[in-house]
């Protein structure tokens, strides 16, 4: 064969190959393709810096998503999350806490409060319902507040316990903690109102954040996968090297971070309230491969450090596919399934 015929031989099987996998991929409707999903203003500004901001209160807050790929959203693909009037998940409660009652409050960011999923799939939810279930303090009455708000960091979290704390008298605090809640505030404050900072300039928001497809691949499905798939993996390397940069030795917000856990360990001491930490995983390469473990293994020497009694749930799920566990392609909040897991991983620890 000379080089000639070699040359179209090759390119034809080129051809060949090409006009196969779009067949494949159109047979498939690979790749997927998902907008976004949609929400109104869900936060509001308050006077007190420290906090910033918190949920709205007495609101439906509604995300809406693109497609149901597994079956758990209800009517239009949408998830509407109640608060309460003062602005926490779920239904007005109590600030006076009533006889016979075990009290819980939690604290956190997102994975807390619970995007993505509706009020009773939430973890604190679930954990009410599994240990009231169990009976694991006799007659009395379980309750679980959720003070989550989404996008708080650890100092946030500590200064809305204070102000709540002698209010509400829980018997248990649980903290969950997410590894970025070591960054800094999302919001600044501009006047009376705020502005969320632009991380986009440096790193991508979440793992599935994708930058549109020129035109000229977007009219092939196999040059739009391979495209999907570098930027896939090039933005969740910018995450990736953004996590772990947080926990430097020399980071300022990891240096703070550190003192507020001193701060709430100093507390729970002597205040006599036990206290929980539940370490949510960053839900990717959930396997040998997982890039966090050094995060996990500074968060455990720091947690012990200031005995505070903690769960870190990365283990309960390692063998998972990530994509599994999240709210939506487009959304990687934890969805049911993670909520659930961390309910009965704390719901496990008091029955012991």
């Amino acid at each position: 064969m000379n080089l000639n015929s070699l040359m179209k031989w090759v390119i034809l099987n080129i051809l060949i190959f090409y006009i196969l996998s779009e067949i494949i991929l159109l047979i498939l409707d690979l790749p997927k393709e998902y907008n976004v999903h949609t929400h109104p203003p869900q936060f509001q500004r308050i006077s007190d810096n420290n906090i910033l901001y918190v949920n709205l209160p007495n609101s439906n807050i509604e995300f809406k998503y693109d497609g149901n790929p597994r079956n758990y959203f209800r009517s239009n693909n949408t998830v509407i999350h109640h608060t309460n009037k003062i602005g926490f998940r779920g239904s007005d409660f109590s600030i006076t806490k009533t006889p016979n009652v075990k009290r819980f409050i939690f604290l956190g960011d997102s994975f807390t409060f619970g995007e993505g999923v509706y009020d009773e799939d939430t973890y604190p939810e679930k954990f009410s319902k599994f240990i009231g279930e169990k009976k694991i303090f006799g007659s009395e009455e379980i309750e679980a507040i959720n003070l989550g708000v989404g996008g708080y960091n650890t100092q946030q979290e500590w200064t809305l316990l204070k102000n709540y704390a002698d209010q509400l008298k829980p018997d248990y605090i649980v903290i969950g903690y997410v590894l970025n809640d070591a960054e800094p505030y999302l919001f600044t404050p501009m006047g009376e109102g705020m502005v969320r900072k632009n991380r986009e300039n440096t790193i991508p928001e979440n793992l599935s954040t994708i930058i549109e497809a020129p035109f000229l691949i977007k009219i092939s499905r196999l040059n739009k996968l391979i495209w999907q798939t570098y930027q896939k993996n090039k933005r969740t390397q910018q995450l990736t090297t953004y996590y772990l940069s947080l926990y430097e030795d020399d980071q300022l917000d990891w240096i703070s971070t550190k003192k507020i856990i001193a701060e709430i360990g100093k507390y729970s001491q002597t205040q006599k309230i036990p206290m929980i930490i539940v370490i949510f995983p960053i839900l990717y390469r959930l396997d040998q491969y997982y890039p966090f473990n050094v995060i996990h293994d500074k968060l455990h020497q720091l947690f012990k450090q200031n005995n505070l009694t903690y769960i870190d749930l990365l283990p309960l799920f390692l063998g998972k596919k990530d994509q599994d566990l999240w709210v939506h392609p487009t959304d990687q909040h934890p969805n049911e399934l993670v909520h659930e897991v961390a309910a009965q991983a704390l719901v496990k620890m008091f029955n012991k």
